[in-house]
């Protein structure tokens, strides 16, 4: 764990920046893979995959008398993962403090922001490991489904989500899983919420009854038989001026995400888990130091974390892609 002897480690400041109004709405990251510590910094662990071990196979024999049964001989793979130490800080000023008591604590207001950049970073990590094609056998990212009719506004009358939903959720259950929660951006979900053909999936018209309600997130989880949607609706800076403000979503709306999200033990199965090293963050996923510069005459305010998103099954998630 990191020790400095003149560093204060601040459970006050820690606490206020996990507890301060959710400015960051739409933040998902921790929801999607969950906070898991690890005891080392780096390790592997056995996994069993359906190719080598034959999870598919039926090999099971009729045995005569003196006989014997078929044998089967199990063997594994082993994955690695590697948590790595990330951080930020900000020097505070005794003479800038002191002025700006009379409005705020400005060692408070730091730690706050510094701490919602350690999320912000975590929250594209995430993002750019989950909204990722690739081939999951080879672990270079999720296999995808192209939808049937582009998802743009100039479709908006003829995409099919029933159709495309349930293909995508039939693919997985062919491949031995049953996704539990679907991610999109909330662009995404506000043109879904607006499709005649998803309307009329989940009301349709009775007798000549053309009224239609407006659809909620858990419409659309119930119809499809999963436990949640989560909507990504935070936005990151893409300016590369500074000075120049430039937003844009963190999650891409180019996909839906369907996935069996698990906590816990890997043996729980599940997309993945955020590892953390819990020699350096024993207390959850960030810590917040202050320790002083005499030689500038400040505080030093440090948030750092030691963390890795990691997948852990390929096959427990599948993407819906919108458009090319």
């Amino acid at each position: 764990m990191y020790y400095n002897p003149n560093a204060v480690f601040r459970a006050d400041l820690n606490q206020y920046v996990e507890e301060a109004p959710y400015r960051n709405k739409g933040l998902i990251g921790r929801e999607v893979l969950p906070i898991s510590g690890v005891e080392n910094r780096t390790g592997h662990f056995p996994r069993f995959n359906r190719k080598d071990t034959g999870l598919f196979e039926n090999r099971v024999t009729e045995r005569a008398p003196s006989g014997s049964y078929g044998e089967v001989q199990r063997t594994w793979t082993d994955q690695s993962y590697t948590t790595k130490d990330v951080g930020i800080e900000t020097p505070v000023d005794d003479t800038v403090q002191a002025d700006m008591l009379r409005f705020f604590n400005l060692e408070t207001m730091n730690s706050k922001l510094l701490g919602e950049e350690i999320v912000r970073y975590h929250e594209g990590l995430v993002a750019a490991e989950i909204m990722k094609e690739g081939t999951p056998a080879s672990s270079t990212g999720f296999a995808k489904n192209d939808a049937s009719t582009e998802y743009t506004e100039a479709n908006l009358a003829t995409f099919d989500v029933p159709r495309d939903f349930t293909k995508v959720m039939e693919d997985m259950v062919m491949e031995g899983y049953k996704p539990n929660t679907m991610i999109m951006t909330l662009t995404t979900i506000n043109l879904l919420k607006r499709s005649p053909k998803l309307q009329n999936y989940l009301y349709p018209a009775v007798s000549g009854n053309t009224f239609q309600r407006p659809i909620t997130n858990d419409d659309i989880a119930r119809a499809f038989g999963v436990e949640r949607l989560l909507v990504a609706e935070a936005q990151k800076e893409v300016s590369k001026t500074r000075g120049v403000s430039t937003l844009g979503p963190i999650w891409s709306n180019q996909y839906i995400f369907f996935g069996d999200i698990k906590g816990g033990d890997f043996q729980a199965g599940g997309v993945g888990r955020t590892l953390t090293w819990n020699k350096e963050v024993p207390n959850g996923f960030f810590q917040t130091f202050t320790y002083r510069d005499e030689r500038h005459k400040s505080n030093r305010i440090r948030v750092s974390s030691y963390f890795a998103p990691h997948i852990v099954d390929y096959y427990a998630g599948r993407l819906l892609k919108l458009y090319a």
